[in-house]
């Protein structure tokens, strides 16, 4: 929806009243990339929405799981957090290819899953964070 020219979902996401549903993105290529960085300038200005010390994700809410030990709970995103027997996973729920020591180990997570929400593989070649060793 536009109003006066200007995307009013887009400007929800940039206020911190909305966020962005990754699974939705895949069909909007000429705005992904402005949705997913509105949303983390919201995220690191914590507006609105991300003010919150542990908001509870819409999708968890509406699933019942109210609880701040969902996957995405913290707004600021914190260091990560691993195990002998798991891929390593930021507190915030969001990589970025900082986030990673490796490209093996971003890879991993590209792996698992190939539509690429955290945006990994910018180049879509299929290769994660090519600018790590």
């Amino acid at each position: 929806m536009y109003r006066d020219g200007q995307s009013v979902n887009l400007q929800l996401v940039q206020e911190g009243h909305a966020v962005v549903y990754r699974q939705y993105l895949s069909g909007c290529d000429a705005t992904r990339d402005r949705y997913l960085e509105a949303e983390d300038q919201a995220k690191q200005q914590r507006l609105a929405f991300w003010s919150q010390d542990n908001p509870i994700m819409p999708w968890d809410w509406r699933r019942g799981d109210r609880s701040s030990a969902s996957p995405e709970p913290m707004a600021v995103p914190a260091p990560l957090q691993s195990t002998a027997n798991s891929i390593a996973q930021p507190a915030g729920g969001d990589y970025n290819c900082s986030d990673f020591s490796t490209r093996a180990e971003a890879q991993r997570i590209l792996d698992a899953d190939p539509s690429d929400p955290y945006k990994l593989d910018r180049d879509h070649d299929g290769e994660a964070c090519e600018s790590l060793p």
